[in-house]
């Protein structure tokens, strides 16, 4: 008997956050990560971006403007842009805070990470409404060196039950 994914494989890609420098990131993505997938099975692609102009932590020394540029490789996929405020409505923020400033930087790491963990539920609930054999969480600010052929092709082997 043999279990797991189908002759094609349904494959999500996501995408999370800030899409920072998009056009010089989607190259890799398009070469490493979708074009492989798209080889192995039926792919569908989200994300879930927050509408920014601006990035700034100074725990990481970042600082610095995004254009629509950065976000432009992305918007022929499917996916949610938001107010970088609407973390505040998932999480209890005034209680979270309460707990201190780990970092010490006026709570901005600590906010960094909820926006973070808000976009990740977000296109998660995207994702899974598709009922995807696999998903590939990919960060849409990173040049990627090798291809995903491998990985993929081994996450929807069929599983053998004797």
């Amino acid at each position: 008997m043999i279990l797991g994914c189908p002759k094609r494989p349904r494959i999500g890609i996501v995408f999370f956050g800030i899409p920072r420098s998009g056009s010089i990131s989607m190259p890799t993505i398009q070469q490493k990560i979708i074009g492989p997938a798209r080889a192995i099975g039926d792919v569908f692609i989200r994300y879930h971006f927050y509408d920014q102009s601006r990035v700034y932590s100074p725990t990481s020394g970042e600082d610095g403007f995004l254009s629509g540029s950065d976000y432009e490789p992305f918007l022929s996929y499917i996916g949610v842009m938001e107010d970088p405020a609407a973390f505040q409505e998932s999480f209890d923020v005034g209680g979270i805070l309460s707990m201190g400033d780990a970092w010490g930087d006026g709570n901005i790491s600590i906010l960094n990470l909820l926006k973070q963990l808000h976009s990740l539920a977000n296109v998660t609930r995207q994702v899974l409404e598709l009922l995807p054999d696999i998903v590939i969480f990919a960060r849409p600010d990173l040049v990627y060196h090798s291809t995903f052929l491998g990985p993929i092709s081994r996450s929807v082997a069929p599983l053998r039950v004797v």
